[in-house]
Order: C-alpha cells, then structure tokens, then sequence
C-alpha cells in the first residue's frame, strides 16, 4: 500500500475520533519486506546437484546457477515470448542440404555418388534420434544458450566410429571442466573455398559432466580423439579404448565464452534485477486480493452500542448473506442501545447514531507499479534486440511498418544466429561424417514484398531466368514447380522462347507459338497475380448500411 494512501486513512480516522465516535476497522495493515539479495537469488547453489562436488570433480563452477537461469521464463514471461520468436524465426522455417561443386568442377552437377552421401545426410537429419525431429533439438539448443548462454549438442557414434545418432543435453544438468594442461594433436577436415583438406591441430580439450537423478556421466568434447570412461571421466591410456558399453559420448556447444564465466552469459542477464524487480510488484498484485488492508465500508456506531445479538447478526450477515446475485439486494437491519440513560428527570438520553462510510475512495482501483512493469518488459525484449511487433507488444501497426520490422529482425537478429548454428552444424557433423558435397542450410524468414517482385517480373520478363520465374509462380499459385533442366532453369525467358518455339507454358495454361500470344498471356497472368496480392495487403473496407447497428 502507499503512502498516500496511509496517510489518508489515519486522516479520516483522527477526524472520526475528533467526533467522539468510535469507529472500529476489520482487517489490519500489513507492511512488505524490501527486494533484497537479488543477485544471491540467482546465484544460489541450494538445488545444484554439484554442490560442493566441483574441486572433487574438477569442475569449474558457474556464475549464475543454470537452473535458475532457466526457471526466469516462468518468473519473466517476456523472456519465453521472446525466446518463442527466436525459435521460429531461426529454426521454424526449415533446412535443406546445399550442394557445393569443387573449385576445380565449378559447372558440376549432382552424380549417383553425390546423391548416396546426401541421402546418408537426410536420414541421419531426419531421423536424429527415436524420439525428436531436428528442427525440435534446434529449438532446444537454442533455447538453453538463450536461457543460460550455452547450449550442448550430444554425438552418438556406432562402433564404426561413424556418427549415428543426435541428442539434445540440457544445459542446466551440465558443467565442464578447465582446458587441459597439455594440448592434445588431431585431424581437423576444413573446407578451403569449395574443397576440404585435412589439417593437424593441437587442442586443449574440455571435459563435461551431467548429474541427473544422482547419476553422474561424463562427455568428451567434439574431435577429441581419446577414449573417454563416461562414469569415471578417466582417458584410457594412449592408443588403448575403453569397452564401447563404458565409452563416453561427445558433446558440441554453442554460445561463446563470455569475459564472467566459460559457461556464457544470456542475453537478459543485465536485467536481472528489472526481472526480480517485476516479479515482486506481481506478487505484490496478486496477494491484494487476499491480504488486502481497507474494506468496502466502516460502520461506525455513536452516541450508543451494538447489542451482543446485533453483533453477531452483522458478522453473520457479511460472512453468509452478502454474497452472490440472490442477496443482491438484500437489506441489513442494525439495533443499537443507547450508552447513557440522560440527564436527571430526562427520560430520553442521547441519540445513538449509527453510519456505514464507505471507503472504496480509499481502495487500490488497478495494479501497481504497471509503469515499472511495462518499462522492465520492454528492456527485457530490447535485450534480444527484438521489434516490439514479433512478440505481441504492438497495437499500432501497418504492412510498411510490419515489413520493415521483419526486415531488421531478419538481417541484424535472426540471419546472423542462424548462419552461426550452421555454421557449426557443417565445421562439426558434416565434415567429420565424410560428406564433402554438402553443407546444411536453414531456411530464413520470407521478407520480400510479393507485389514488388511481381511489378518486377512484368517489366524484366524478357531477361528473368526460367527457373526464378517458374519457382516464384509456382509458389505463388500452390503448386509445384515442374522439373526443369539446368540448362534451361538459367536461361532468361527470351532466350527460351528464342531457342524453343513452343510456348514457355510449364502450367497449362494454353499458351500459343505466337510470341505476341505467349506476352499477352504471361503478362495477363502477372497482373492477376499482382492484383490478388494488392486484395491481400489491401482488404477493401466494408461499407456501414444505412441503420445498421455500428
């Protein structure tokens, strides 16, 4: 409760005391500790499993407890809203494998060999585990380096040391060790241009540890090369292996060390304190319901008092019968015995008076602190350097707007975390699975503007390549595209026409020989296209008939 608002009420109720009243007040004020400790909060190691197990096990401890960390998106729900963008923009719209021609073949096409290594790829991206998609380990990935700056990618190998299998790991259940003393020697594959070679690397390797249920199991970091004791985190001896039921499996990480802590840092976590902050004034909201300090009314009694059964009435009145639209309009009666009998030989004593104040003037009319909640919010998501309109946070908005807000996102947000977790994917899991003709490429957000690309097209028809055309319009109609040629998929659509007399008519559409028929055509279908895009971006607005209800 404020301040003002205490002060008001010990106002009226001197005044009321002044009168010679005696007023009697139901409930009592209840005063809130300040928010202290916050960063001990986030600190704290009460739930850690490793708990005063770190210099037994050779772990470094982090700054911010990850479990913690987690547990902020149901403290802060701007921080899960957030992170739900992320994932859709980054991961939501899909992959496919790109294919990558040597430096020396530049013109070369796809051949069987090709093919059998990128159906390899698509099977072990398609099926990563027997439980998860790709696209839902992406999603978690990403959501743990969101939450706690760093998330872990698990490697299951056969025992032909080939890659088999992808897990997600969580993070809040994992902590690492120090680099090595001494470094380890191995073969890196990296590609140079469009060609890969190998090169030798010494690595101060790390060491992971998970404890889950009590269970402790130790990971070995990608392209490390020794054998690995996943229950005792002991390297077997040099060219020996440990038995393939005890071999510890890999770990990939994604996020980058921070200047704090080797584990990283989230991106909110300068906010820590406005989050903290927000989740106390909701709890502050949220206990005014039940431990509110002013009631509805007073009911003030003067000059007189209240008999036992009169007492009792109204409390059972207030408790019973005040409640619910049956007792809407229900009347309470109160009888009140006056507390002198008068003066000598006056038989009428002094007027008992009895009134009910009302003090709602008094009472909270909305939440507090909503200026400090929608500010703390707002930095929050500006921490994630995300546009108010990707997280629901906007009411006032147009296609320019909305557009050039996808635009900014895309290019300065969305694209760069995406190309990183790639990039990771193909330096890690695709050179060290063989594939040499391939690298993974997720799928970005759609940010053109259909209407400009379509005006486009209608002027620069002649010297669009078929494939751009073709694919646009099929995407457009719902269709698929038909299988065109490499050669043709380059060529401009003049040059088609030059070398094929037939109509360039991959749809159906009827078209003729004629080229002035093929233009008329084409262009007629283009600026329906363009039309059905304008309706789209632009509903007509309905018209108000005359005495129709607004």
């Amino acid at each position: 409760m404020s301040n003002k608002v205490l002060r008001r009420l010990r106002k009226k109720l001197e005044e009321a005391e002044a009168t010679g009243e005696q007023p009697t007040i139901v409930g009592r004020v209840k005063s809130f500790g300040s928010i202290t400790k916050i960063a001990e909060r986030v600190i704290s190691n009460q739930l850690d499993p490793f708990a005063n197990r770190y210099n037994d096990l050779g772990l470094v401890p982090p700054l911010y407890d990850p479990a913690a960390l987690c547990q902020m998106s149901m403290t802060c729900d701007v921080i899960a809203q957030c992170v739900k963008a992320m994932q859709v923009n980054i991961n939501g719209m899909g992959y496919h494998l790109e294919y990558v021609p040597p430096d020396d073949q530049p013109d070369k096409q796809e051949d069987e060999n090709d093919k059998a290594e990128k159906r390899k790829l698509e099977f072990l991206f398609r099926y990563p585990n027997a439980g998860e998609t790709w696209i839902a380990i992406k999603d978690k990935i990403l959501a743990d380096k969101l939450l706690t700056g760093r998330g872990y990618l698990e490697v299951v190998r056969n025992l032909k040391d080939e890659i088999a299998e992808l897990h997600h790991a969580q993070a809040k259940t994992i902590r690492m060790t120090s680099p090595d003393a001494n470094p380890t020697e191995h073969i890196q594959w990296v590609r140079d241009g469009n060609a890969w070679r190998q090169i030798i690397r010494l690595t101060r390797f790390r060491r992971y540890c998970q404890i889950v249920g009590g269970e402790k199991t130790w990971f070995k970091q990608f392209g490390d090369p020794r054998s690995l004791n996943k229950n005792t985190g002991k390297f077997a001896d040099l060219g020996a292996r440990w038995p393939a039921e005890l071999e510890a499996t890999e770990l990939i990480t994604f996020g980058q060390d921070s200047p704090n802590t080797p584990y990283g840092e989230p991106p909110w976590v300068s906010e820590l304190i406005n989050i903290m902050g927000s989740s106390e004034a909701k709890k502050i909201n949220y206990l005014y319901f039940n431990e509110k300090t002013i009631p509805p009314f007073i009911i003030t009694v003067a000059g007189g008092t209240l008999g036992e059964d009169a007492v009792q009435e109204l409390q059972d009145f207030l408790a019973k019968d005040f409640k619910g639209a049956d007792n809407f309009h229900k009347v309470l009666l109160l009888e009140a015995e006056s507390s002198s009998t008068g003066v000598v030989g006056d038989e009428k004593g002094p007027a008992v008076k009895i009134e009910v104040k009302p003090m709602t003037q008094f009472m909270q009319e909305d939440a507090l602190f909503q200026g400090y909640i929608k500010n703390n919010a707002k930095a929050v998501r500006e921490s994630f350097r995300l546009p108010p309109l990707l997280v629901g946070a906007s009411e006032d908005y147009s296609h320019a707007s909305t557009h050039e807000s996808k635009v900014v996102a895309e290019q300065q947000v969305f694209a760069p975390e995406r190309n990183e977790l790639d990039e990771e994917i193909n330096r890690t899991i695709i050179a060290d699975f063989g594939t040499r003709s391939y690298r993974m490429r997720s799928h970005g957000t759609p940010i053109s503007d259909d209407t400009q690309i379509v005006a486009a097209l209608g002027v620069m028809l002649d010297v669009t390549p078929v494939g751009h055309a073709v694919d646009f319009i099929s995407d457009l109609m719902g269709k698929e595209p038909p299988q065109l040629d490499p050669e043709t998929r380059n060529m401009s659509v003049a040059e088609y026409r030059a070398k094929f007399r037939p109509a360039f008519d991959p749809f159906g559409l009827g078209l003729g020989p004629d080229d002035e028929l093929q233009q008329k055509h084409l262009t007629e279908l283009l600026k329906g296209i363009r039309q059905k895009l304008q309706k789209r971006h632009n509903p007509p607005v309905a018209k108000r008939v005359r005495g129709a209800a607004a």
